[in-house]
């Protein structure tokens, strides 16, 4: 990918780089990958509107290995909270918080238990009691006293 390469992408001719350009202004995905366009990848990313899974997961990887850890947790806490759909929802559940749940602060797990309570994508989908529940339970290992009673939507079974 051209974000491992990018001296190769800086001397290509130019035509070439104004087809690749419109190639890559056709889609938010391609957008969103084109990290190397950009003189701040961790803005780029986090300005980005990735759609596919594919996508949020290169860049994910992408954070971890060339920004830090703790900025590739916090960009998949917000590509979870985003989610505009149930299946959205879900996948985004199982590939971007439930892998990294024991690596998630204290902190982290409230924002994931506020976002989890706030989208109504994420409460209202089917599979929201059992996400849930194990979100429940890495808090409560965090924190036996902590009180879920302000959060209406979460519920878990």
């Amino acid at each position: 990918m051209a974000n491992n390469y990018v001296e190769f992408y800086e001397h290509l001719p130019e035509d070439v780089i104004i087809r690749i350009s419109s190639s890559i202004n056709s889609s938010e995905d391609l957008q969103a990958l084109a990290v190397f366009l950009s003189d701040n990848p961790l803005n780029h990313i986090r300005n980005s509107n990735p759609q596919r899974g594919s996508t949020i997961l290169y860049l994910s990887d992408y954070l971890r290995v060339n920004i830090s850890q703790a900025e590739a947790l916090d960009f998949n806490i917000e590509q979870y909270g985003n989610s505009l759909s149930y299946d959205q929802a879900d996948w985004r559940f199982d590939n971007l918080i439930l892998p990294y749940l024991k690596e998630f602060s204290f902190e982290e797990m409230k924002k994931i238990l506020e976002y989890s309570n706030n989208n109504s994508q994420i409460y209202d989908r089917r599979r929201a009691g059992t996400s849930n529940r194990t979100i429940k339970n890495r808090i409560i290992q965090m924190d036996e006293n902590f009180d879920f009673s302000q959060y209406v939507y979460f519920k878990s079974l």
